[in-house]
């Protein structure tokens, strides 16, 4: 399955987005690096769970995280740190070219 990053939260059950929501939100989202086209993070959940998603021309097109769960294709501690992403993303996006004038 591969769907637009800017929009991941339509192609997601609602109630594996909004935990994961529930993450990004309470912090639990950590070393939150770009290494090419792949991310990766940490997410604090009952022990702390490392997380690799690949983006690549706005599409996420592979992700893996090291937690048990089974019950569908992507757990909440991948859309945390899909969430992470979008935020990482929007804050460069609105930073001021060339620093703040004063």
């Amino acid at each position: 399955m591969t769907f637009p990053i800017s929009t991941f939260e339509v192609h997601i059950p609602s109630d594996i987005t909004q935990k994961g929501l529930n993450y990004f939100v309470l912090g639990q989202v950590s070393s939150l690096v770009l290494n090419g086209n792949s991310w990766s993070a940490a997410v604090n959940g009952t022990q702390p769970y490392s997380v690799k998603i690949e983006v690549e021309k706005g599409n996420v097109t592979q992700w893996a995280c090291d937690c048990p769960y089974d019950h569908g294709p992507i757990c909440k501690h991948v859309t945390a740190v899909m969430w992470a992403i979008l935020n990482d993303t929007l804050k460069e996006v609105a930073a001021p070219k060339g620093g703040i004038k004063r």
